[in-house]
């Protein structure tokens, strides 16, 4: 049976209570996550705007542990478009945050990230949507990132974001032994050690 040797430096008590201090991360490698901060909603917004971002109220909150390290931001959300009447498409747009400041615009598609034509689809539509930020906000303040959306015309079609009809997932009348519905929307922040 081959040996072990524990290395007992910086180990401080008995060896039934001993504790191992936890790993400084900037002795982490380069590319280590160092945290991950998770926000979900079940809420379904709606946006009649064109000219101006609706806040959904998905917050996401961070504190870097180093002005140097990256934080990669990851939206996952569904969606509802309806355009039995006129053209529906709506906009993302990610706010930010950082210290005692005000939450203002950061990111945003340059033109419709979802736009549905009524002349070539005349239908409800239910597209997925996934976005990755990445930010390197040269603080360690908490950070806060928030999601907003904006219709595509006033009175355009039906858009709304994290909608409550997702088929029968989660649904105990379709779905036996399903306990609870999947998250409408999913922000998730992580810290990169660089």
């Amino acid at each position: 049976m081959a040996l072990t040797k524990i290395n007992t430096r910086s180990l401080s008590g008995s060896l039934i209570t001993g504790q191992v201090p936890a790993t400084d991360a900037s002795t982490m490698p380069t590319g280590t996550i160092v945290q991950t901060q998770i926000a979900t909603i079940n809420s379904q917004i709606t946006s009649t705007s064109n000219s101006a971002y609706t806040a959904t109220g998905l917050i996401v909150s961070i504190t870097p542990t180093s002005t140097s390290n990256r934080l990669h931001i990851n939206l996952d959300a569904k969606t509802y478009m309806n355009n039995s009447s006129a053209v529906s498409a709506f906009n993302y747009g990610i706010y930010r945050k950082i210290g005692s400041g005000s939450m203002s615009p950061w990111k945003a598609g340059s033109g419709w990230d979802h736009y549905m034509n009524i002349g070539g689809y005349q239908h409800d539509f239910y597209p997925h949507v996934s976005y990755i930020f990445f930010d390197l906000p040269n603080t360690t303040q908490q950070v806060q990132y928030e999601i907003y959306i904006k219709s595509y015309g006033a009175s355009g079609g039906v858009t709304a974001a994290f909608p409550s009809n997702l088929g029968t997932l989660g649904d105990n009348a379709y779905s036996p032994g399903m306990s609870s519905m999947i998250d409408r929307g999913t922000l998730i922040a992580q810290e990169i050690k660089l």
